[in-house]
């Protein structure tokens, strides 16, 4: 079957991690002696051992977020919240709607990535199926009563 391909998601970059990663890859392979492709190879590398270690830290992450929000709701059916419980809610509920957009633009990259590897020709069948589809649904005339 071979070697998976490797595959960059932009969302990595919202990640300081990824970003001070790849800083330190590329200070610690050199300058501009050596051919790119070695250091492409070298931060690839180092790209996927990170993303292996890290790649549920966002699940992870939502579903903690989650559990705090519903304490905090149980919570506020039986007593008026305090101030700062109030603010840490806030908190929670604008983290986790970065987490979310943050995995919802993971998927957005991998479905557009199965969809290129696919390529074209199925889109083509496929909205020619939709319109085939509509054509046969689509009412020309109507006989009402004996008329």
């Amino acid at each position: 079957m071979g070697l998976k391909p490797f595959k960059f998601f932009n969302a990595w970059f919202s990640n300081k991690e990824c970003s001070s990663l790849i800083r330190k890859e590329l200070d610690e392979i050199g300058g501009r002696k050596g051919r790119i492709l070695g250091k492409l190879r070298k931060l690839k590398c180092a790209l996927r051992k990170w993303n292996e270690e890290n790649s549920n830290v966002l699940e992870k992450r939502i579903k903690e977020i989650e559990e705090r929000i519903q304490i905090l709701d149980v919570e506020s059916d039986k007593r008026e919240l305090i101030v700062l419980e109030l603010e840490e809610l806030r908190r929670l509920k604008l983290d986790l709607r970065e987490s979310m957009k943050l995995k919802e633009s993971i998927w957005r990259q991998k479905s557009r990535m199965s969809g290129l590897k696919e390529g074209d020709s199925n889109m083509v069948f496929f909205h020619r199926a939709v319109k085939f589809k509509a054509k046969r649904k689509m009412m020309n005339r109507m006989k009402i009563g004996n008329s």
